[in-house]
């Protein structure tokens, strides 16, 4: 018996999805700010209750894509078939692969090796049965039917009741291609395991060829008879696990989230602004949930790759969680310091900074009037193309400034040039209290505006 603690962590099954397709547009991180962020309705659990329809796989999921993603190789992680997660060390000629089948404990205690050679009465495993029930050449045809000289059809032999470890073991004669298959059963509860002395131990980690004599001799005779394996054929236990996920069952997100920021702290990984990791968990959770969405299992290696999570996806995410979450005020700065840059007239930079902390508390004012003023901002930004033919900032905030003091007088009017300078950076710079603004009603001004 093994019991290592230094060995890769457990991976993931998916519940339903939103969607019964892959499709990597759909878990976007504009969606996932969309569906879970959005706080105009007035409702504030959105993103609690958005975290509610995650699985505990999903969750492990992540965490292994993030941890692959720190070791700066290229990976693959595909999540198929509910309870099977594929980790390959290439999104396009991969010759390496973790298959993992992640299950809860029913009662959360521990695991006995007999439940996991036992052989379940699932539906799966009736279906198992059709796909696999050939006739037995050992068994001779039936005689002609001597009163009505038909000959009787050959039974197909009852297939034997697949257990938890032989189904995981069909996954390595899947992809043969493949030079390298590791196989790992994972959970949140640990294994129990007799030694020939009769001793019981429990572990964290077991591989199943290192087992002792007795413990072994009873898998390998379980798993050939429910594989039904012929003379001359091996079982191949070589890099075959039993693994306990370090992700907990519940509030699997806040696990991930302390990795990820265990992993900056470590320098595996950029830093990331403020809540940035948190945001980026729930983007790459939404990415994966949608994967597990297709309930389609994957006959060969391309269909596989099909559905994957890539280093190329967690960066996109990673990336744009962390823009989303810069601090506004410090996006002004930096927008003021470059009009300084341009030779923006002093004054004009002195007013905007005044303003900076004025504009950045009042666009998070969702009963106040900044946010609707920002979005006449943005509408106008919108119509004159954002203004791509200005040669700087200054002659852009100049236009812009004008455009909207002629299409909204009456907002133009009502607040400092300045102050509404800060909001168009906000706007320009894609600050993340843009992102949320509200929608304008058919005639945007007020009357007495007109």
């Amino acid at each position: 018996m093994s019991a290592t603690d230094g060995s890769p962590a457990a991976g993931p099954e998916a519940n339903e999805s939103t969607s019964g397709e892959s499709n990597a547009g759909d878990g976007s991180i504009e969606k996932v700010i969309s569906d879970m962020f959005r706080d105009f309705s007035g409702d504030e659990t959105g993103g609690r209750h958005a975290i509610r329809g995650f699985t505990f796989q999903i969750w492990n999921a992540v965490l292994e894509a993030l941890r692959e993603h720190a070791k700066g190789g290229n990976y693959a992680v595909v999540m198929e078939w509910q309870q099977d997660v594929a980790i390959l060390n290439s999104p396009t000629a991969p010759d390496k692969v973790r298959f993992i089948q992640l299950k809860k404990h029913e009662t959360g205690v521990v695991w006995t090796l007999a439940s996991l050679i036992q052989g379940e009465d699932a539906a799966d495993s009736e279906a198992a049965a059709n796909d696999d029930a050939v006739a037995d050449p050992k068994v001779p045809a039936p005689a002609d039917d001597a009163h009505d000289g038909k000959k009787k059809k050959p039974k197909k032999p009852t297939a034997p009741k697949q257990s938890i470890l032989s189904k995981l073991y069909k996954q390595r004669t899947r992809f043969t291609d493949l030079a390298g298959c590791t196989l790992e059963f994972a959970s949140e509860a640990q294994f129990r395991i007799e030694g020939d002395d009769a001793k019981v131990v429990t572990a964290p980690h077991v591989e199943l060829d290192k087992l002792p004599g007795k413990e072994l001799q009873r898998v390998k005779e379980a798993l050939a008879k429910q594989l039904r394996l012929g003379d001359g054929e091996t079982l191949d236990l070589s890099d075959f696990w039993l693994r306990t996920t370090d992700c907990p069952v519940n509030n699997g997100h806040l696990h991930v989230i302390g990795e990820l920021a265990k992993m900056q702290f470590d320098d595996a990984m950029e830093p990331m602004e403020g809540s940035a990791s948190f945001l980026a968990v729930l983007a790459i959770g939404s990415h994966v949930k949608i994967l597990a969405g297709n309930k389609k299992m994957a006959k060969n290696l391309p269909e596989l790759l099909e559905r994957a999570l890539t280093r190329k996806d967690v960066n996109k995410y990673l990336t744009a969680a962390n823009q989303h979450t810069a601090p506004t005020s410090e996006l002004l700065k930096t927008f003021i310091s470059n009009l300084a840059a341009e030779g923006a007239p002093l004054d004009t930079r002195r007013q905007m900074s005044r303003e900076v902390p004025r504009s950045c508390s009042d666009i998070k004012d969702r009963a106040g009037p900044a946010p609707l003023v920002t979005a006449r901002l943005r509408s106008v930004y919108e119509q004159h193309g954002e203004y791509h033919a200005a040669t700087s900032l200054v002659q852009l905030l100049q236009q812009w400034f004008d455009d909207f003091k002629t299409e909204c007088p009456a907002d133009a009017s009502a607040y400092k040039r300045e102050y509404l300078y800060c909001l168009m950076a906000m706007i320009y710079e894609d600050a993340a209290p843009t992102k949320h603004l509200p929608s304008l009603p058919p005639d945007s001004q007020p009357e007495d505006g007109q």
